[in-house]
């Protein structure tokens, strides 16, 4: 088991979201933890996400080192 940290982010600012530690079996199950939460949360944005901005979670481990990121990016072509 190893511990896994999820860090929200929206448009590069400070975190919104640095939720405590997890202890998974490994990166698969952390891929498939942080997968199921982004889409929690980008359900509950409710159209909150306006154009021309970015949201992100990021798994990181114990040390806080940067593993994977999921990222949505939206945009605005007018």
């Amino acid at each position: 088991m190893s511990l896994y940290y999820f860090v929200i982010q929206r448009d590069h600012k400070t975190p919104t979201a640095d939720l405590p530690g997890l202890e998974l079996i490994d990166m698969d199950e952390a891929w498939e933890e942080a997968t199921k939460t982004a889409g929690e949360l980008i359900r509950d944005l409710d159209g909150s996400l306006p154009p021309d901005s970015e949201w992100s979670i990021q798994i990181r481990d114990a040390s806080r080192k940067l593993l994977r990121t999921i990222r949505l990016t939206t945009e605005s072509h007018e």
